[in-house]
């Protein structure tokens, strides 16, 4: 998914990849991009004026109106590609009641709404000078209830230090898949923005999987559930094994730095604002925030730091503009 945030520069890399190994000179982006956007407009001029559209609350529309008009950002791109296929639907000519229900369902579309945002690629490509000292033996220790050989790499970051303990040896090859090396983790962490990073204490590298997966995978109706990370109140990040490496390490660490703060710094009475601002908003970032306010929060977090110098920028902040306002209040200093 994250091809869809350059989704016309990396259509027409592709393609003249594609005509160069075939021997053909023409055909990129040009008409074709030109005809698609035709395609597209019509669709979203379509839908302005219809029924459904009419039928619609206000809020509602207001928000669906945001999301089409935008054209610099993933959840708009994946927009007006679903559009196309909306107006097509054989559902769409079943009148007014028909139309709202296609169009309510838009910001659930998989092309819209991502599993999660670390699917979508955001992080900065840029990280800050670290070192990372040789690692000393920290003996055996209970790791996750588990008595585990560790050893300790010292990352020296923007004159502070994290530590980052590993498995002795630092095999990243384990039963339940692959682990992170202390090389990787390091060069992580150094590609946070800083106020993030400053919330992160330590990192913990566990050579197998999760303890509580098969309970968060009930709770959270996802079968087969595995976790990546962990973050925890202290300013430690758990690290497991990865079956399959689908997602950037700094992705994923935005979203946990996230839940580092908010089960650090917020109270109940910061809860009750965010629930609130959430439903003011309407819609969430990802269908893995859907599933909780701690999900929700992390997710959102995770987009409105990475989006933050980002072409797009403003018409996320549109689509978002509650939760994005509580975050202003809540963490002025973010990068």
């Amino acid at each position: 998914m994250s091809v869809r945030w350059q989704s016309g520069s990396w259509r027409r890399a592709a393609c003249a990849a594609a005509l160069l190994l075939s021997g053909l000179a023409t055909g990129c982006g040009g008409r074709a991009d030109e005809d698609d956007e035709q395609a597209t407009r019509a669709a979203i001029a379509a839908v302005k004026v219809s029924p459904g559209w009419t039928a619609l609350p206000d809020a509602q529309r207001r928000a669906l109106d945001v999301l089409l008009s935008g054209q610099d950002n993933p959840w708009s791109l994946g927009a007006r590609e679903a559009v196309r296929d909306l107006v097509e639907d054989a559902r769409w000519s079943g009148g007014a009641a028909a139309q709202a229900a296609l169009l309510d369902g838009l910001w659930r579309d998989a092309r819209v709404r991502p599993r999660s945002v670390a699917t979508l690629g955001l992080s900065r490509a840029t990280h800050a000078p670290y070192t990372l000292r040789p690692a000393a033996p920290l003996g055996t220790v209970e790791l996750e209830g588990v008595a585990t050989a560790l050893e300790r790499h010292v990352l020296v970051v923007d004159g502070r230090t994290v530590h980052i303990d590993a498995p002795a040896g630092a095999r990243t090859d384990t039963s339940d898949g692959t682990l992170l090396s202390p090389d990787d983790a390091a060069r992580s962490i150094a590609g946070l923005p800083r106020g993030a990073r400053d919330q992160l204490e330590a990192m913990v590298l566990v050579p197998f999987k999760n303890p509580r997966d098969d309970a968060y995978a009930k709770d959270l109706g996802m079968p087969g559930f595995r976790t990546f990370m962990e973050g925890r109140s202290s300013g430690k990040v758990l690290v497991f094994p990865r079956v399959r490496a689908s997602v950037d390490p700094v992705d994923m660490l935005l979203h946990e730095v996230a839940h580092v703060w908010s089960l650090r710094d917020l109270d109940e009475e910061g809860w009750r604002a965010w629930e609130e601002a959430e439903r003011e908003d309407g819609h969430e970032v990802s269908t893995y925030a859907a599933t909780h306010a701690r999900e929700d929060l992390a997710e959102t977090a995770a987009v409105y730091v990475a989006m933050r110098a980002r072409p797009g920028g403003a018409e996320v902040r549109a689509m978002f503009g509650a939760r994005f306002r509580l975050l202003d209040r809540w963490t002025p200093s973010v990068d």
